[in-house]
């Protein structure tokens, strides 16, 4: 799987979206708490993990819930904005 990658800036506050790949070792799980949180709707499922489209200050809001349900990430890969 091929995933292009942005640098980003942790002080963009825009409502733009990108493409976020999270690799997880539960996808059932971290499936249950991305669709809870509603904080997106478009979700990806990949051989690992999801490719979801939020806003980047919405990756730690993601991180923190699979933290709080003890899902393990072994990576998240913002991608390019959609």
């Amino acid at each position: 799987m091929k995933i292009e990658y942005i640098v980003g800036n942790p002080l963009d506050y825009s409502e733009g979206k990108f493409n976020v790949y999270f690799e997880v070792a539960s996808k059932e799980n971290a499936l249950k708490v991305i669709l809870r949180t509603g904080i997106t709707n478009e979700v990806v499922e990949k051989e690992y993990g999801f490719v979801i489209q939020i806003a980047r200050q919405q990756i730690p809001e993601i991180v923190r819930e699979f933290a709080e349900q003890n899902i393990a990430i072994y990576a998240v890969v913002p991608g390019k904005r959609v």
